[in-house]
């Protein structure tokens, strides 16, 4: 059994309310959703956002579309993974941020996979290697690994960050790093954090012709360049 764990709120510094922003007329977080549902089953999705009633957008949203919101601690966004997780009888879990909404399932499916092949891995990571695009990261923890090494969290990033630890102290843990699967992938941005993501994501969107879910991560990153010569996205 296995959770995916969306962390989202809307008190964002550099794009407040960005989790639930319109783009194409849908929220941020429900391109995310949709793409999820192409591969996932709704039962397997939370949403973590936090306490303070400006997040009530998210759990109102969350609701309509059938999906378990956990709020939990504003600035402690670790300990909200930790009590989904420990309520949750969950294997390993997958993190991914809302401020991703074109995001590819397959991308999950591959760090499964991955997973899967190997027992003994502790997590398996696209952040590593940096070619993956901004907005296509994505993480798969063993469950019993963050909970144990959750004790040891000291710095406050920690908590704000959720997995940094692990990054800083890579030599304790067995993890594997995903690659894309080409070169493209250093080329593209597909996060969305500020009104110049929302310029381009909103181009990227008017550009394809199906739901952003049909396109492969690759064929996005080609959607990506091609505008990127005729209108000079960056």
């Amino acid at each position: 059994m296995f959770k995916i764990i969306i962390q989202a709120r809307m008190n964002s510094q550099r794009f407040p309310g960005k989790s639930m922003f319109p783009i194409e007329g849908k929220p941020a977080l429900g391109h995310i959703l949709d793409s999820l549902l192409q591969g996932f089953n709704q039962d397997q999705i939370v949403v973590a956002t936090s306490v303070p009633i400006e997040n009530d957008p998210i759990r109102e949203y969350t609701l309509k579309r059938n999906i378990h919101c956990y709020s939990g601690d504003e600035t402690n966004v670790a300990s909200r993974f930790k009590e989904i997780l420990e309520k949750s009888q969950t294997h390993y879990f997958f993190r991914i941020c809302g401020d991703s909404p074109l995001l590819d399932y397959r991308i999950l499916q591959k760090l499964q996979k991955d997973f899967l092949a190997e027992p003994n891995l502790d997590f398996v990571t696209t952040a590593i290697g940096k070619d993956y695009p901004a907005g296509f990261n994505v993480e798969l923890f063993q469950t019993e690994i963050f909970l144990k090494y959750y004790k040891s969290f000291s710095n406050p990033s920690y908590f704000e960050h959720v997995t940094k630890y692990f990054y800083e102290n890579l030599s304790l843990f067995h993890y594997k790093n995903s690659h894309f699967e080409s070169e493209l992938g250093k080329l593209c941005h597909f996060a969305f954090d500020t009104q110049e993501d929302l310029i381009r994501i909103n181009k990227l969107f008017s550009a394809l012709k199906r739901p952003h879910y049909e396109y492969t991560a690759q064929e996005k990153c080609e959607q990506y360049l091609k505008l990127e010569l005729s209108e000079g996205i960056k």
